[in-house]
């Protein structure tokens, strides 16, 4: 990990706005000679990398923009959550599709 972006963002409490700020990692890895630095699409607080920490990504190879840290446990949790949501919303459907007829 070699990069650690602060991502500002206003929230609206009971006392006013607040400012949180969350960090998104930032990877860098070789692959058929070229460098590449590519961000995460999750950031939190606190960091989950150190700056020069070491951690495994996992590259679509098709896309090299696409990767995957299976350290990083809230993304993959999120992308589980939203599959399992559609699930139940598709499941929905069909069932009132099947009632209606």
């Amino acid at each position: 990990m070699v990069e650690n972006i602060a991502v500002k963002s206003r929230t609206k409490g009971k006392h006013g706005r607040n400012v949180v700020t969350n960090y998104k990692p930032v990877f860098a890895f070789d692959y058929g000679g070229k460098s590449y630095r590519v961000e995460s699409n999750v950031s939190q607080n606190p960091a989950l990398f150190d700056v020069g920490e070491k951690t495994e990504i996992k590259v679509n190879l098709s896309a090299l923009e696409e990767i995957y840290v299976p350290a990083n446990k809230i993304g993959n949790y999120t992308g589980i959550m939203f599959v399992g949501i559609g699930a139940i919303f598709l499941t929905i459907g069909i069932l009132l599709v099947l009632k209606s007829h």
